[in-house]
């Protein structure tokens, strides 16, 4: 491949667009949105073990209880 088009492609991939910027702001949402939902689901589920009946409860009761912050 010759070389001024490697540095064409790769000044074209280095401008800033609107479309890298949205890209990143959708790359940035997804990961603070993972984090949370990850957190969210590890401090719900280490409560479980508190919640009154438990043991008792269906898998049904169970999931809503886990789901119901969301």
């Amino acid at each position: 491949m010759d070389i001024t088009k490697t540095n064409r492609v790769i000044e074209n991939l280095n401008k800033p667009t609107s479309l890298n910027k949205f890209y990143w702001t959708l790359v940035l949402m997804a990961t603070i949105g993972g984090f949370l939902y990850g957190y969210d689901q590890s401090d719900i589920g280490s409560v479980l073990i508190f919640i009154p009946y438990y043991a008792h409860a269906t898998p049904f009761v169970v999931g809503y209880i886990l789901t119901s912050p969301f």
